[in-house]
């Protein structure tokens, strides 16, 4: 084999090192181009994604992060992860999240509240993954905030209405009861110790026709049943409520009156899942309505004697006051007659009241002196002008 010459060498050795050369240029091209994919995937994914260093520094941010915490980029990085939370937050996180993630290697929803830049303080759930270099330290912590607000007060307001709800069913006076679709007691509020006396744990062990009066026992399990058929035939989304009065038994065996709603409530498949009531006790009511059925009852006895009453005064008034025209009848034919007995004799009868100076003639006194009747009022002076001196 022929030795190769000192050029042939050395244009080898060039040819190997541009070779070599152009591998890292396109190597490095690609790992550019996957760089600027990667930041253009973080920047542009829609969750709030940042990285921090090993002192938790922000050394980088979605849009995403931005556009909900309400910053500029150059307004963030370089600045502590915790500079955004509260001091609560902030203080955990610095202390025990942070050490644990980078010792770890991740956390994953670790609860902590963020401050926008309007200063409305959000829920969140954080979540980090630690990235090691070639001897396995960490050098940065990619973290994925996901936040929960909506969802945080939709559960504290869950929870404020089952408190108020618990609060409401255990202090009102009227009873709160479910019974489910095998008409067993799941559940009754605390007043029933003062309407029926049995304690909580005594009336879910009672059986319902063990509560009901035999009537209302029928009248309810025939409600129930009628109620169970419809919601079979309409399907779900039927609400039903009705409202009817049933006797209930006392502890010691006296009966009291209610008023009871039942509400039929139904699951998505349109089975009812429990019937739902509320029961209020209506002895004073029934107590009232009696008496104003008593008073009734007098008041239209009352009416009727006094109508009887009127009724009799009314005849009486009625023969009073036929008498009475009668009466003035006879008495107008009688002077009728008088008067036509003074024309014919040419009479006349005259009445003086001395203290009220009234004088009354009758027509035919008129008729002696030569006057027509009535012609002037009749009076005492009046009388001594038509005298002869």
């Amino acid at each position: 084999m022929a030795k190769k010459q000192p050029y042939e060498i050395l244009e080898h050795g060039l040819k190997a090192l541009g070779n070599e050369v152009s591998q890292h240029k396109q190597i490095d091209k690609a790992l550019q181009q996957s760089e600027e994919r990667y930041q253009t995937l973080y920047r542009n994914t829609p969750a709030m994604m940042h990285s921090i260093d090993r002192n938790g520094r922000l050394i980088e941010v979605s849009d995403y992060w931005l556009k909900i915490m309400g910053y500029q980029r150059n307004e963030v990085i370089q600045q502590h992860l915790t500079d955004f939370m509260t001091e609560e937050s902030g203080d955990f996180v610095r202390r025990i999240m942070l050490p644990e993630s980078f010792e770890n290697g991740s956390v994953e929803n670790i609860p902590c509240h963020f401050v926008k830049r309007n200063g409305m303080v959000m829920d969140t759930l954080l979540s980090a993954i630690a990235e090691r270099d070639s001897e396995g330290k960490p050098i940065r912590s990619l973290g994925v905030v996901n936040d929960v607000t909506e969802q945080k007060q939709a559960e504290d307001a869950l929870r404020m209405s089952e408190r108020l709800y618990r609060l409401l069913a255990d202090n009102v006076t009227d009873i709160i009861w479910t019974i489910n679709a095998n008409r067993l007691i799941t559940y009754v509020s605390p007043s029933i110790k003062h309407l029926l006396g049995y304690d909580v744990e005594e009336i879910t062990l009672q059986a319902i026709e063990e509560v009901l009066s035999p009537a209302s026992y029928s009248l309810a399990r025939k409600i129930f049943e009628e109620e169970m058929t419809k919601g079979k035939i309409q399907g779900k989304d039927s609400f039903r409520s009705i409202k009817v009065e049933l006797e209930l038994k006392h502890k010691n065996g006296s009966c009291i009156f209610t008023d009871t709603r039942m509400t039929f409530l139904q699951d998505s498949e349109g089975e009812t899942m429990v019937l739902l009531g509320i029961t209020r006790d209506i002895k004073e009511r029934v107590q009232v309505e009696r008496e104003l059925q008593l008073a009734h009852y007098e008041l239209e006895q009352r009416v009727e004697k006094r109508t009887a009453q009127l009724s009799e005064s009314n005849d009486r008034l009625k023969k009073e006051i036929i008498e009475h025209i009668r009466t003035e009848r006879r008495l107008r034919r009688s002077e009728a007659r008088l008067a036509e007995a003074q024309r014919i004799a040419h009479l006349g009868n005259w009445d003086w009241d001395i203290v009220n100076n009234d004088l009354c003639w009758s027509d035919e006194v008129y008729r002696i002196f030569g006057i027509k009747p009535q012609e002037f009022e009749a009076t005492y002076e009046a009388f001594l002008d038509h005298v002869h001196p």
